[in-house]
């Protein structure tokens, strides 16, 4: 398993914007820090459900059955228009002022992005396999999953902290432009 090589990889990759961001900012946004937490777990849970089928060989049939990736692919675009709808919804009755609360969006919601987000999808079927060693060795199942998880947990700890960085920062410049 290599460590360093897989967070060298990760790094740009859990920078990138996408689904946890745009829900992370809109939680900060509306709850702050506590509502960020929120997207932060449904992400590691999204990681880690990943991680695991791809520790046991599950999500390599997405590449067996190119069908079956489109029909992911779609519903996770799909998934991904009804959300932005949402946060549009949102921002309308924020800046209308009315009486329906903005409320954040949840751990479901980061959950369900994650899981359907053709960009983890290729991820833990291609380029993770290589760090955790199972692409060039036969490893028994639970030293497979161990390393899946240990390599997810790296990811977690990135992307959480990412999430966390960029949304202080969000939350204080506002601060400090409205003063």
């Amino acid at each position: 398993m290599d460590v360093i090589g897989f967070v060298a990889t990760m790094i740009p990759i859990a920078l990138s914007p996408g689904a946890s961001l745009t829900l992370a900012l809109n939680n900060a946004v509306t709850q702050g820090s506590r509502g960020v937490l929120h997207i932060i777990v449904g992400t590691a849970l999204g990681i880690y459900t990943y991680a695991m089928l791809a520790s046991i060989g599950i999500s390599a049939l997405l590449l067996r059955y190119p069908a079956l990736m489109r029909v992911l692919t779609l519903l996770g675009t799909g998934y991904l228009v009804y959300l932005a709808l949402r946060l549009i919804q949102r921002g309308w009755h924020a800046s209308a002022r009315s009486p329906a609360p903005c409320s954040s969006l949840g751990v479901r919601a980061a959950y369900v992005a994650n899981v359907l987000n053709i960009k983890a999808i290729l991820l833990y079927v291609t380029v993770v396999p290589l760090f955790a060693g199972t692409a060039r060795d036969s490893q028994p199942l639970a030293q497979s999953v161990m390393s899946f998880m240990t390599l997810e947990t790296v990811h977690v700890a990135i992307m959480g902290g990412w999430l966390l960085l960029t949304t202080q920062l969000l939350t204080r410049s506002a601060r400090t432009i409205a003063m």
